[in-house]
């Protein structure tokens, strides 16, 4: 997350860079350059990239603000006493969970800075079975990360992934509440 922050921040630093020829962007701001320029007689071609780049800022501002805030976890999960949630993975509750991972799971190994060889090594080792590779994935990860490989973070990082991976959380939360 760190590396993309810092990719957004020297957008948005070359976007200000290029939009500061157009005083109206510091008269107005994003929202209202692009109405202030209608009437300047600026050509078109200008105004229209000026107004895509008030786009591209706002949306940038917006990424940037959702990022700021906790990521957020499932109801369920907040109802947990703190130090549940704070328990280390065991290799137990990895092969629990990686049954309820669909086959797109090199998006999540990717969200928890996977490489893209280790996940093909993965997936070479295990070229049959998902929850395989699933839980060759998140074992690698837990390796990594040691003492910060805890249930919560696990939990955060599948539902930052939620809209573009299967997971079934009915069932990872019986996982998850169960004894492992």
């Amino acid at each position: 997350m760190y590396s993309v922050n810092k990719d957004l921040k020297r957008c948005i630093s070359f976007i200000e860079h290029t939009m500061r020829s157009s005083q109206f962007v510091a008269d107005y701001g994003y929202e209202r350059t692009s109405t202030c320029l209608a009437g300047t007689g600026q050509h078109a071609a200008q105004r229209a990239t000026v107004h895509q780049l008030c786009n591209i800022m706002e949306n940038i501002q917006k990424c940037l603000d959702m990022d700021q805030q906790d990521p957020p976890i499932p109801e369920w999960f907040r109802a947990m006493a703190h130090d549940q949630q704070q328990r280390i993975v065991t290799d137990k509750f990895i092969g629990r969970i990686a049954k309820h991972i669909g086959a797109d799971w090199e998006l999540i190994a990717a969200e928890m800075d996977i490489s893209r060889p280790k996940r093909e090594a993965i997936v070479a080792k295990h070229p049959r079975s998902i929850q395989l590779q699933v839980a060759g994935a998140f074992t690698t990860w837990k390796q990594k990360n040691s003492r910060q490989a805890t249930i919560a973070t696990l939990i955060q990082i599948l539902w930052q992934c939620n809209e573009r991976c299967t997971i079934d959380w009915d069932d990872i939360e019986e996982v998850v509440m169960g004894d492992w």
